[in-house]
């Protein structure tokens, strides 16, 4: 199956990572796929593949546990940050 570059290494990066991308991997596969076919006479497929962890080991979820909360806008006993305005509703 097609490998992932998990530590952005190209191959460098030992069992973490792979020495080409999908491209690369696609060529091989319909290469290999179009020789065998050409040696043995069948017509060539059609070719779909489905590489869900190629696909998903580039996505990322953060959980965070919500341990308190403040009404939106409220700031108290904070000094405002560098660069903040404090404006009005008027000059909103």
């Amino acid at each position: 199956g097609l490998g992932v570059d998990y530590n952005g290494t190209k191959g460098w990066g030992g069992d973490a990572s792979t020495n080409y991308d999908m491209q690369n991997y696609a060529n091989d596969v319909v290469a290999a796929l179009q020789d065998m076919c050409t040696r043995t006479g069948v017509a060539p497929p059609v070719v779909v593949s489905e590489s869900g962890r190629a696909i998903a080991s580039a996505a990322a979820v953060l959980i965070f546990e919500v341990t308190s909360t403040e009404p939106r806008g409220v700031r108290t006993g904070v000094a405002p940050e560098p660069g903040e305005a404090s404006q009005s509703r008027e000059e909103g």
